[in-house]
């Protein structure tokens, strides 16, 4: 018999701007999904790029899924699964869990310092659990565009979550967005998961790097005496006018936050700000470098020098610098190991497209 927890999925191609409403009717019918209802019967809305797939041996009578076709989106499926619940969503971590979860991050044996961002408040990011009242694994998301996955792994429900969330169902995620995951228990499970809608989740490396000062000092690189460069530390109009992707409004709340609680310099080409190297994290013991080169100035060695003079900082208060990229970001990677940094660890990067 089919089982009452099952699952259809249609899929085709059509043209664009069209719609589609999938009713369900199982001594009660859901109205629609667009919007979409939550109503028992309709436990959440999978899009997916896949096959359609029927109960075998087919579904009784009884229980019967009556589909209503006004069209679907190219390339697109929308997979029911009929559990008898509603609908759900990754839930929301109770924040009196963010003290146990940042002192577990801190003393993790990867780089998670854009996570502990969000838990310890420097920025305004989002955690989420597997279950709110005994939390064993969370998803943390950095308003940059990065997340971690953190935590046990044996939740199947939460895996489903994340599933549905990485493929962009409900529509929450406006960009993309690049996931890691730690432990290691988690790497063939997303790789399972992902396995579904290859087209929407694309595979790298983070690299995690490690500070040689010695090499660093060795091959530090002064700023030629006839160059049109002036370094000053970031203002807070040079917060709000850099332009980019790796830039201080990126990583810090507002200018007075960054100017009162972290630190950064700005590269002044012939007058024009054209280069900016800030602690994207800061704490007592650390600081993780970000760096952004305007188009237009770029090739000339800006960043650099400006990331020269924040190492040069970290070494005066004692600070260690920090370095991650991902392993397709060859200028970063170049850069790194141009002021010393070393590869000490890689790590699964997923790139979760919209």
């Amino acid at each position: 018999m089919c089982p009452s927890t099952y699952e259809r999925q249609l899929s085709e191609t059509g043209q664009q701007k069209r719609s589609a409403r999938l009713f369900y009717k199982q001594g009660h019918q859901a109205t629609g999904i667009n919007p979409l209802p939550d109503e028992a019967g309709v436990a959440k809305i999978c899009i997916s790029i896949s096959v359609w797939r029927r109960c075998s041996p087919p579904c009784p009578p009884d229980r019967t899924t009556r589909l209503l076709y006004i069209g679907l989106q190219p390339r697109t499926c929308l997979s029911v699964y009929l559990q008898g619940n509603s609908i759900e969503t990754m839930k929301p971590s109770d924040p009196t869990a963010y003290p146990e979860l940042a002192a577990s991050l801190k003393s993790a044996p990867i780089n998670t310092l854009f996570a502990q961002a969000v838990v310890e408040g420097k920025v305004n990011g989002k955690v989420y659990t597997d279950n709110p009242a005994d939390p064993g694994a969370f998803y943390i998301i950095h308003p940059y565009g990065m997340s971690l996955l953190w935590g046990e792994s044996n939740d199947k429900a939460f895996h489903d979550e994340i599933r549905d969330y990485a493929f962009n169902v409900r529509g929450h995620r406006k960009g993309d967005e690049w996931l890691q995951a730690f432990p290691g228990s988690w790497d063939s499970l997303l790789e399972g998961l992902f396995r579904e809608e290859p087209k929407r989740v694309e595979t790298d490396r983070r690299l995690n790097f490690k500070f040689n000062a010695d090499k660093y000092s060795a091959q530090r690189k002064a700023v030629p005496a006839d160059a049109p460069i002036q370094i000053t530390t970031v203002t807070r109009e040079a917060f709000n006018s850099m332009t980019g992707t790796v830039i201080p409004a990126s990583f810090w709340n507002n200018a007075d936050e960054f100017v009162s609680r972290s630190i950064g310099y700005s590269v002044y080409y012939d007058q024009a700000l054209a280069a900016i190297a800030f602690a994207a994290f800061i704490d007592p013991e650390v600081l993780e470098i970000g760096i952004e080169t305007c188009a237009p100035y770029r090739g000339k060695g800006l960043a650099y020098h400006a990331c020269a003079v924040l190492i040069d900082y970290c070494l005066e208060k004692g600070l260690e610098p920090i370095w991650a990229c991902r392993g397709s970001n060859t200028g970063s990677r170049k850069l790194a190991q141009q002021l010393g940094f070393e590869v000490s660890k890689e790590l699964p990067f997923y790139r979760l497209r919209i």
